[in-house]
């Protein structure tokens, strides 16, 4: 997906410290390559700080209505009007823009002048008067748009409501859900909370930790009626084991008091309690979490870079006859660490072809499953119908109604099952390969004298993706049926008996087209995580091994001239003293 990220306005003092970290390495020699780019995506990674944050709920509770609200613009089409299972992100910009993405990939932009445009060209796609059924196959919409909300990395996300014309949009929804941030549950007054979305809620809650409640359209009833509804939800959420505080708004009133800049209006929306949760408990508990892992890493990362300053110092000092000793030595004993790499690829590459061999096994049990799902349906119908074509329709009807909840449900069974084992195996091998690297620094400091404080993991692979939403067309169609002459002739039973073979085959084959479905986008991300990880171990391990090499050959040559060392050895003395300063602020 397009993303759009605007530096953070007020530097904090953790960036102020990366800056000052990359200012201290910027004219720093060979052997500090790796440093430096792991800082600078230190760097992006404080000045993005991304939080994704998912409307969710039952259909007409007003989510729309209210992610409007919270932007301050009328942009989204609202559930009055019938809208398709399409999400939505809301990204900041300058500009209004909007993408539309198709199933294909394939895009149509806009920039549009007005959020009126905007809206028109969204309503093209997402309306279902214009894109029946999604008959053009948007898989999503990305908006960007101007609004205090969405500075510093913020994106709204508007999901498909529950409880739809799309059955299987509960599951396609609770796939997406948990690789969000947080979620708000939007529900309304006009019913309270139904067990739909109860249910919903309580396989939500399995899978994400941060949601919060929205109670919608409290200018619905009178004081009195009101105090009852919260009292009543309050007490479903607390007999349900959900403890967090309910914020109660009129999105209505919010969106219409932004519009008429109605200051009365927005007040008595109570918009200002969301935006308040919003912007404070929730974008703190994710800058909290990315700060504290900055500053652990950082700290390591200062703590390598004043072993390689130490370093290089030393080796400046030492005569040269006795720096080439050490040199040598240390060829010797890092050409055992190169066949300890070479085992850990193997050892990849067999993870790799493990886990692909885990889902064929996977997709196996999934095709027996649906088998004896889908007939079950056909049976359970047969006795319904009246004549073979009628049986077939209705085959064909419950079928089709069935596919997608039943494949999104087990797609989302597996992607967890596989992320899991991706998480294992990261877990596993960050801790091999780390053990591996503090043993290199451990040796290096010992041949050169140098200083060598342990830190945490010196070697630290993340899994980290933004969240997004793969919308799977699942494949419903069953082949048109038509009476052959020979089935013109049989008997009532043998012409059943003969159709229900065509329906088991035509069912065996959209079994196995969704399953390949399901199936093709778990190898590809089993291989992603597999590509990355190798390419970035391979990398790190070079930086660390052949660049202390080349760092001291440098040094071997310039070591002639008493001047350059000289004035060389001033920089790293005053660069050491920055980097313990630092370390110091981050204690």
């Amino acid at each position: 997906m397009v993303g759009f990220h605007p530096k953070t306005q007020a530097h904090s003092d953790l960036e102020n410290s990366v800056e000052s970290l990359l200012d201290v390495l910027s004219d720093l020699k060979t052997g500090y390559e790796y440093q430096k780019e792991f800082i600078e995506s230190l760097l992006k990674r404080s000045r993005e700080q991304n939080l994704y944050l998912a409307l969710v709920g039952q259909v007409k509770r007003g989510k729309s209505t209210l992610l409007n609200a919270l932007i301050g613009k009328d942009i989204l089409p609202s559930s009055i009007i019938p809208v398709t299972a399409i999400p939505t992100f809301v990204r900041y910009s300058d500009r209004i823009m909007v993408d539309v993405v198709f199933f294909n990939s394939s895009k149509k932009h806009i920039d549009a002048e007005s959020v009126e445009e905007a809206k028109n060209f969204i309503c093209n796609y997402v309306v279902e008067e214009k894109n029946p059924e999604n008959k053009m196959k948007v898989s999503y919409v990305d908006v960007f748009i101007q609004a205090d909300i969405l500075k510093n990395g913020m994106v709204l996300i508007d999901t498909p409501g529950i409880g739809s014309t799309y059955l299987h949009n509960t599951e396609t929804t609770l796939n997406f859900v948990p690789e969000c941030d947080a979620a708000l549950f939007v529900t309304s007054v006009d019913p309270p909370i139904t067990e739909l979305e109860l249910e919903f809620l309580k396989r939500l809650a399995k899978h994400m930790r941060n949601i919060y409640f929205v109670l919608n359209k409290i200018d619905y009833l009178s004081d009195e009626e009101l105090d009852v509804a919260k009292k009543f939800f309050g007490k479903i959420l607390n007999d349900n084991g959900f403890q967090q505080t309910v914020v109660h708004v009129s999105a209505r009133r919010a969106l219409t008091g932004k519009l008429q800049k109605n200051e009365k209006l927005l007040k008595s929306s109570n918009i200002g309690n969301i935006e308040a949760l919003i912007t404070g408990e929730i974008v703190s508990k994710k800058k909290a979490m990315i700060d504290e892992s900055i500053s652990i890493k950082m700290k390591n990362a200062i703590s390598e870079i004043l072993t390689t300053l130490e370093l290089e110092m030393k080796s400046l000092k030492m005569p040269v006859n006795e720096l080439e000793k050490k040199l040598k030595l240390l060829n010797q004993e890092l050409d055992g660490f190169e066949r300890e790499k070479n085992i850990i690829l193997d050892s990849l590459e067999g993870e790799r072809k493990r886990l692909h061999e885990q889902l064929e096994d996977y997709c196996s049990q999934i095709t027996k499953k649906a088998r004896t799902y889908l007939q079950g349906i056909v049976n359970e119908n047969s006795v319904k119908a009246e004549n073979v074509s009628e049986f077939y329709e209705i085959a064909r009807r419950k079928v089709a109604e069935a596919i997608p909840g039943f494949f999104e449900n087990e797609n989302g069974v597996a992607i967890r099952f596989f992320e899991k084992k991706i998480h294992q195996i990261n877990s596993f091998y960050n801790d091999r390969i780390s053990k591996i690297c503090d043993r290199i620094r451990q040796i290096i400091s010992g041949i050169f004298e140098v200083d060598y404080e342990k830190t945490g993991r010196i070697f630290e692979f993340e899994l980290t993706h933004q969240p997004y939403w793969v919308t799977h067309v699942w494949i419903v169609g069953f082949q048109p049926f038509s009476e052959d002459l020979v089935d013109m002739v049989l008997t009532p039973s043998r012409k059943m008996k003969k159709v229900m073979v065509r329906v088991q085959s035509q069912i065996d084959e959209l079994i196995m087209q969704n399953i390949e479905n399901l199936r093709w986008s778990i190898f590809q991300s089993i291989d992603r995580f597999f590509i990355r990880f190798k390419n970035f171990f391979e990398k790190y391990f070079s930086e660390m091994t052949h660049s202390t090499i080349m760092l001291i050959n440098e040094l071997l040559k310039e070591k002639n001239c008493r001047i350059v060392v000289e004035d060389r050895l001033r920089k790293l003395e005053e660069k050491k003293k920055l980097c313990k300063s630092l370390l110091e602020k981050l204690d």
